[in-house]
């Protein structure tokens, strides 16, 4: 073999790992931007689709972490109703309205009355939050469960997921059920129902707003479950209890 069939065979060697490189930075580089976003879900709830597209619709980019396969949370899963009769829709948000609305005209023979409970069902609410968030270029990843939180000086810089899988973010948002983000990221946090002077927010704490009913709420063995007393209970105070299930 000849020194220049040598020479070209070398060329030829250092173009392949020329490409071989560049091809493994490009790989690199798009895994490296599937894993680093702006804002980082942690629960595809109500209220982390809500999150979610709010914080895409502000040019954010954001991924939604869901530790089922299914999103939507309780609305999607057998909470069929928006409540109306327990709730006042004057404390909805522009998007819940918007949700909605979108869910409503699913059904076009149904309407939002107030003070009646819209009814609908499972696979349509998924299908409506499915469709926002496709509008909103969000992507989804299913079956995420966290194991461990990476912080710097006290900031969340990522979190790793049990199936080996991690997420760098600027910003977390823990809007699971449970709560695990936020409890491994050892964060001050609160919970119950916060009463209205606290943020001045006039539809917050305890309401009255049915008229009372007259029936006694004791047996032989004292107050009947599920009952609690009156004691104590001012309009518009806050406690520190958990609901036993919430939609948002």
């Amino acid at each position: 073999m000849c020194l220049n069939q040598i020479s070209i065979m070398n060329r030829k060697t250092l173009i392949l790992l020329a490409v071989i490189f560049v091809n493994y930075v490009v790989v690199c580089a798009q895994e490296n931007s599937k894993t680093n976003f702006d804002v980082v879900v942690y629960g595809a709830t109500p209220g982390g689709i809500i999150s979610a597209i709010n914080a895409s619709r502000g040019g954010a980019s954001v991924i939604l972490l869901e530790q089922k396969k299914h999103v939507g949370g309780l609305i999607t899963s057998g909470l069929n109703t928006d409540e109306a009769y327990n709730m006042d829709r004057g404390s909805w948000s522009p998007m819940t309205w918007e949700y909605f609305k979108r869910l409503s005209a699913e059904n076009p023979e149904r309407e939002i009355k107030d003070w009646v409970a819209y009814q609908f069902e499972s696979s349509v609410a998924e299908k409506v939050f499915l469709e926002m968030l496709e509008e909103a270029n969000i992507e989804i990843r299913y079956s995420k469960l966290i194991k461990e939180v990476s912080k710097v000086e006290g900031v969340i810089k990522s979190i790793l997921m049990e199936d080996g899988s991690s997420f760098r973010g600027k910003v977390f948002i823990d809007a699971s059920y449970e709560g695990d983000l936020m409890a491994m990221s050892n964060v001050s946090y609160t919970y119950g129902r916060e009463s209205r002077a606290e943020y001045g927010e006039p539809l917050a704490g305890i309401q009255f707003k049915d008229n009372p009913i007259k029936f006694s709420a004791y047996d032989d063995q004292g107050i009947l479950p599920g009952v609690r007393e009156y004691k104590g209970l001012k309009e518009g105070d806050g406690d520190k209890k958990v609901l036993s299930y919430c939609y948002v």
